[in-house]
């Protein structure tokens, strides 16, 4: 018997089970393919192979979604809140060049619940208010999502990620940032919000060629982004 790796979680395979690319309905990603029946594995047939992961979500779905995966580890909903910290990119300021990533849109691709205008835990408690109210959320991850969120003074960063998550309901950190703005003390402070808090780092790589990471104005090469990664891990 194989397994399948599901977020945090091994799913074991069925026996005869295999690992297959699924691209259905706009959806990508991996799905177990049952090679010794015709018809779909049924829910009893599921929990006799172990499966029982899978019968928290529709039974035809191909992979094992994040959001189940996060609904299993903290028992309820979880929702991502985006915020907007005010900071801006070295592609913007001039550091490394002027208006930002070609693709980027002069709010730093933040969602429109994201208001700037706000202080951080104004931003979170009303996104909370709202996630509770329209999606049933019960838990939540602060979310900066705006622009460079590493580019910053480590004792600036330090202020902002701890008011964020400072809220019972808050479980994870997500960052996004870029594979050149993150120098090993900046990971040394991310790092130190794990024990209590799933947490994450989102590095945008648009393209694996540097002609073309030159054309978008992404001001970093691909073998940065590499190494940013391996020092994450």
């Amino acid at each position: 018997m194989g397994s399948l790796m599901g977020g945090s979680h091994i799913i074991p395979l069925p026996p005869g089970g295999e690992l297959v690319p699924s691209v259905a309905e706009g959806r990508v990603g991996g799905g177990v393919k049952n090679t010794h029946r015709k018809r779909p594995l049924t829910a009893g047939g599921l929990a006799a192979c172990g499966i029982l992961e899978f019968l928290e979500f529709a039974m035809d779905e191909r992979y094992y979604r994040f959001s189940v995966c996060l609904r299993k580890r903290h028992g309820c909903r979880v929702h991502r809140i985006p915020l907007d910290a005010g900071f801006t990119c070295p592609t913007r300021d001039g550091t490394i060049s002027r208006g930002g990533c070609l693709y980027c849109d002069a709010h730093g691709s933040a969602a429109s619940l994201a208001d700037r205008s706000l202080p951080l835990r104004a931003q979170m408690l009303r996104g909370i208010e709202a996630a509770r109210r329209r999606y049933g959320a019960g838990k939540f991850i602060a979310y900066f999502q705006a622009f460079t969120n590493t580019y910053a003074p480590v004792h600036t960063l330090r202020e902002k990620y701890t008011e964020a998550v400072d809220h019972p309901d808050v479980v994870g950190l997500a960052i996004g940032t870029r594979p050149d703005c993150v120098p090993d003390d900046v990971l040394d402070l991310i790092g130190s919000f794990m024990p209590g808090h799933d947490t994450w780092i989102e590095y945008g790589l648009q393209s694996a060629h540097d002609r073309t990471l030159r054309a978008l104005n992404r001001g970093h090469t691909v073998a940065q982004f590499a190494d940013a990664v391996a020092r994450t891990h």
